[in-house]
């Protein structure tokens, strides 16, 4: 964790989470327990419910942009 980057926001601001994004996941089970544990974290961090929610949106068809936005938060 001494290498980690801090962030102010738990989403780069503008960013844009599309269903058609063509770079598929080989592996969604990565993205679905990245997932759960964060859905698991909102219960003592409610600043992150938001965006939490917005990346769970993808949870069917994972692609690796949704991977990398849940891995910033």
């Amino acid at each position: 964790m001494r290498e980690g980057k801090s962030c102010s926001t738990p989403l780069e601001v503008g960013i844009k989470l599309r269903r058609d994004e063509r770079r598929i996941l080989p592996d969604p089970l990565v993205f679905h327990a990245l997932v759960g544990s964060l859905i698991y974290l909102t219960i003592t961090r409610p600043d992150i419910v938001y965006v939490v929610g917005r990346v769970s949106r993808y949870m069917a068809e994972p692609k690796k942009p949704h991977l990398m936005a849940a891995r910033s938060i």
